[in-house]
């Protein structure tokens, strides 16, 4: 994964007392780290490795709800034609500083973990989604409407599942509420099909109500759900979004 993202896993131990002092050891690594977050994803019912996890250091964060679209009944109603919003491609070159600027704005708000908001950049959120899936920066969009930027969509394969994943969409704050999200994923689930996939998957916080409406809507099904426990860099305070 991408150097500002540790992931970990609990201890394969009988002993609570080697497990509490390994996990006590992880956490104290990543505070002296350049890592922005350590997470360990778990299933809801492990509630005895769950309690192990909270109790040194690695607290519950939220649950996220995984979804998928099987691409058996994509509706193309024309969304992004009817509201004559223009898909920029990403480049290095040309217009990552508006992407890292949209990043931002979309995070403002977001129900989707806010509380990651605070503890990594801009720049480390983008290289976080960057380091998912197999395809890189190929199938990340930036939508405009009227030389208004409204909000990104960032698509990976995953090849050997040959299915796609919405690794993050994001819609500026100044315009929500209007369907942009919808004509994002109306999108995204059309890029799929016509890569030939077998799905289009993605994961959302289960307390973000609004885009699991938008989700369904599109025909996304519920699969499963997991429990993130955390530690959250302590000093991202001293940190500045590096947007150059």
């Amino acid at each position: 994964t991408d150097a500002a993202t540790a992931f970990i896993w609990p201890p394969f131990t009988a002993r609570t007392d080697c497990a509490a002092a390994l996990l006590q050891e992880m956490a104290a690594r990543i505070d002296q780290s350049e890592v922005s977050i350590g997470q360990a994803l778990l299933e809801p019912g492990q509630l005895n490795l769950r309690r192990l996890l909270t109790q040194n250091g690695f607290p519950h964060l939220t649950n996220l709800l995984f979804m998928r679209h099987p691409l058996t009944d994509v509706r193309n109603q024309g969304l992004l034609e009817s509201e004559q919003i223009q898909c920029v491609p990403f480049d290095e070159q040309t217009n990552r500083n508006r992407f890292l600027a949209l990043l931002d704005l979309s995070h403002q708000f977001s129900f989707d973990c806010p509380a990651l908001n605070h503890c990594r950049t801009a720049e480390e959120s983008l290289e976080s989604h960057r380091s998912s899936g197999d395809s890189d920066q190929q199938h990340w969009y930036l939508f405009q409407r009227e030389n208004n930027d409204l909000g990104v969509l960032l698509l990976s394969e995953h090849r050997s599942e040959n299915l796609w994943e919405v690794v993050y969409m994001g819609v500026a704050p100044e315009h929500r509420g209007k369907g942009y999200g919808a004509a994002f994923i109306e999108f995204g689930l059309q890029q799929a099909l016509a890569h030939h996939q077998s799905a289009l998957m993605l994961a959302v916080d289960h307390k973000n109500s609004y885009a699991i409406k938008i989700y369904e809507k599109s025909g996304f099904i519920r699969q499963n759900t997991l429990s993130v426990h955390a530690r959250l860099r302590s000093h991202f305070s001293e940190k500045k979004p590096k947007i150059h």
